[in-house]
């Protein structure tokens, strides 16, 4: 018997209903890719039952409001949002993930849909669509741009201890209740210590954590079991915590040091950590994560660096506050208004006389322009009716103007209040307000101006140079234009990543592992009486699959050293190329990271290193450089203590002197490093290195020992046919290896298993060459 489910809601199925799955992990003919499970085409009908729960979406005038807090069904039905949905066959699960509507058919008034289910990978990556790394909210990390905090960020993890005191802690199953305590900066995927309970003290990986702020206690699901009991006193210590969700690295931008030693203030960028970046795209998806790798220090470690020309912040007014008090204005005078107490800021300048305001941006600087003048007049009674005008000119020319009529009063007040958008400025263009009197104000000071106020607003938001004190706004500064789901890929690329969903897990819970980690102490299991020996069994050798060599690129840049290294060995900073040896083919197949690489780079004499992002011309460190915008980046950072003194700058004025820096590069270690997070071991070095390991990289530790099998001589696919059952797709654990007539083999995809009926199927396993590399 097979049954659907949609939310939770049970779906009417055909007679002949039939729905062929397919399960993957890999592809290995898409070098890089990863795959998830997911189906043909389901034919549903428009029974009752399915209109009302499909929120009878085939009518075509009709719409609903949509609530995403409520169940996507009903008359909440949304086409355009996934929906959880499992398969059942005769009450065992062989299908968890999610499910959409593709099309509509009405036939001579008989209803069907036709629709598809998607495993859970692809029901988050649906999520992402197009969604960009600005989509992110970071405010929790708005902070003030200080020496203070630029200096306090250098400490990256710290342990937090929580001392559990009135109420305690009770252990049942899987499951830490804290009384009387917000231990809510506990998130998921992150590392406890518990101690002072003897029989539950350890180490413990936390899925999930709430807090219930009436009963005020907090609840940590976590990965292992626990024995059950009551303590009234216990420890939980929070390991590797972000002491700051930002960090502050030293990185060369070019232009702020003279002599390589001390730096100007405006070098120093917040960065934010790759986890966050992970952590807010899948809370926005609605999904969540299990994954050890992403709970390491190193991991924690990894920072994207700012990646623009200077550090900036978003204005909406390009100048404010243009203040003028008790300025009498004359009969028969035309002038322009003066504003005394001007306050200038971004790409405008004031004259001396303070009446004229002259942009020096950019050309096509698109902008509003209010101007608020507000006075009081005084007018003989037997003069004649006169008006009083005030124009806002461009380079001379009117572009508004406000006219005022006195009428028969003597006395009164005014007030002009205009806007004028979609003004195109630029370079070099001035603007002014000009007041135009009558004749007849002739005898006396007639008006008199108490406020005037002038606000340049552009349309498209300018961008302003940061200075100390400055309010940085995170979501300001967050890397532009790159993909949710392209981070997420070249995270998964660079690491070798598996992600894929436990059928016995929470919904919408995705876990996440290494290539290397993923088949570790892996169990076996015997396929061979599960082979329909029939049929074809056809074994064909790995390296008719691929081609000859695999480049895993880290992206091209033009900023000084990764020009200058590209030009010199032709090839991109942090690249590998992998050459298998296959003779019948020359092409390339490529993993590309959206990250470029990031050089190090040393002068002689200095004990600091710095990953160095500029443009130059000349051979001589610090003259005639330019800073530059880059593409995206990806370093390890680390304090480094014991260093000469140096200085943080501001202008000629020392800010404070340090004997240790935020270190930001590839390698984990400027001075004896054990790793790096680039592919490949640099064929040439930019600074003086002493001690360490330059080869335990990207490649070497993440990505080789999948390339010596696929790519091995003996290395082989077998694909043919086999019977599975219900049961065997229920334990389906792509980390488990099949034994098959002898030989073992990895399990990499299960194609077109029928879920109504045990039918024939067709599988694709890879040879296992060796077991531990």
């Amino acid at each position: 018997m097979i049954e659907l489910f949609v939310e939770n809601s049970i779906v009417d199925i055909n007679v002949g209903f039939s729905t062929l799955l397919t399960y993957a992990i890999d592809d290995i003919k898409d070098f890089g890719a990863k795959n998830t499970t997911f189906s043909k085409t389901i034919i549903l009908p428009g029974t009752k039952r399915n209109n009302i729960l499909f929120g009878n979406i085939f009518e075509i005038t009709g719409s609903n409001l949509y609530d995403p807090a409520l169940p996507n069904k009903g008359i909440n039905f949304n086409a355009a949002i996934s929906a959880k949905a499992y398969i059942f066959a005769d009450n065992i699960q062989c299908f968890k993930g999610i499910f959409r509507i593709l099309q509509v058919v009405i036939d001579d008034g008989v209803v069907e849909y036709e629709c598809s289910v998607v495993g859970e990978l692809g029901g988050f990556v649906s999520k992402m669509g197009n969604l960009k790394l600005e989509d992110l909210d970071f405010s929790e990390n708005d902070h003030t741009y200080s020496l203070t905090n630029i200096v306090n960020s250098w400490d990256i993890l710290q342990d937090i201890t929580y001392t559990a005191g009135v109420g305690g802690l009770t252990f049942v199953n899987n499951i830490l209740i804290i009384y009387a305590y917000d231990f809510s900066a506990i998130k998921a995927n992150d590392t406890i210590v518990i101690t002072s309970t003897p029989n539950n003290n350890g180490t413990y990986i936390v899925l999930n954590v709430t807090y219930d702020s009436i009963a005020n206690e907090t609840t940590i699901l976590i990965k292992s079991g626990l024995f059950y009991g009551e303590n009234t006193n216990g420890v939980v210590t929070l390991q590797n915590s972000y002491k700051y969700g930002y960090h502050y690295p030293l990185i060369d931008y070019g232009t702020y040091s003279s002599d390589k030693h001390n730096w100007q203030y405006k070098t120093f960028r917040p960065a934010l950590f790759v986890k966050q970046y992970i952590d807010k795209i899948f809370d926005r998806s609605g999904y969540s994560y299990v994954s050890d790798l992403f709970s390491t220090a190193r991991f924690k470690g990894l920072i994207v660096p700012n990646n623009r020309k200077v550090l900036t912040k978003k204005a909406s007014v390009a100048f404010d506050r243009t203040v003028t008090n008790g300025v009498l204005i004359y009969p028969n005078l035309t002038r322009f208004v003066v504003f005394n107490n001007a306050v200038v800021t971004g790409s405008f300048l004031i004259n001396a006389a303070k009446d004229t305001f002259t942009y020096n941006g950019t050309n096509g600087y698109n902008c509003g322009i209010n101007y608020n003048i507000q006075g009081s007049f005084y007018k003989n009674a037997s003069y004649p009716n006169y008006r009083f005008e005030v124009r806002l000119l461009v380079n001379n020319n009117p572009i508004t103007s406000s006219v005022y009529f006195g009428y028969q009063q003597t006395t009164g007040n005014f007030s002009f209040d205009v806007t004028a958008n979609n003004i195109v400025l630029n370079n070099g263009d001035v603007i002014n307000l000009e007041i135009t009197l009558p004749f007849a104000a002739y005898y006396s000071n007639n008006y008199q101006f108490t406020f005037g106020e002038i606000k340049v607003n552009n349309i498209g938001v300018q961008e302003t140079e940061v200075s100390l004190g400055d309010t940085l706004k995170f979501n300001d500064l967050t890397t532009k234009n790159i993909l949710q789901k392209d981070f997420i890929s070249s995270i998964v690329k660079l690491f070798n990543l598996y992600i894929f969903e436990d059928a016995n897990s929470l919904d919408k819970v995705l876990k996440i592992m290494p290539f290397v980690d993923f088949y570790a102490d892996a169990e076996t299991i015997d396929w061979s009486d599960k082979i329909d020996r029939s049929k074809p069994l056809k074994i064909k050798p790995m390296s008719q699959l691929n081609a000859r060599y695999y480049e895993f690129i880290f992206k091209s840049d033009s900023d000084y050293y990764n020009d200058l290294y590209k030009k010199r060995y032709n090839e991109d900073y942090g690249s590998y190329k992998f050459d298998s040896g296959y003779e019948f083919s020359k092409e390339s197949t490529k993993v590309e990271l959206i990250f470029s690489g990031t050089p190090i780079v040393g002068k002689v004499g200095e004990d600091k290193v710095y990953s160095t992002i500029l443009k130059r011309t000349g051979d001589v460190q610090g003259q005639n450089e330019e800073t530059t915008d880059s593409n995206i980046r990806i370093l390890q950072a680390k304090k480094v203590t014991g260093v000469s003194s140096w200085n943080i700058l501001n202008g000629g004025t020392t800010l404070g002197s340090y004997t240790v820096y935020p270190y930001a590069g590839h390698l984990n270690d400027p001075d004896a490093p054990a790793d790096d997070i680039q592919f490949g071991v640099p064929k040439e070095l930019f600074f003086t290195l002493a001690t360490g390991a330059l080869n335990v990289n990207q490649f070497n530790v993440y990505w080789s020992s999948y390339m010596a099998e696929i790519t091995d001589k003996d290395s082989k696919m077998l694909t043919c046919n086999a019977r599975l059952k219900y049961k065997d797709i229920y334990n389906l654990d792509f980390s488990k290896l099949i034994w098959v007539d002898g030989s073992l083999f990895r399990l990499n995809k299960i194609i077109d298993f029928n879920a109504t009926a045990e039918d024939e199927c067709t599988i694709e396993l890879i040879k296992v060459i060796n077991k531990i590399y």
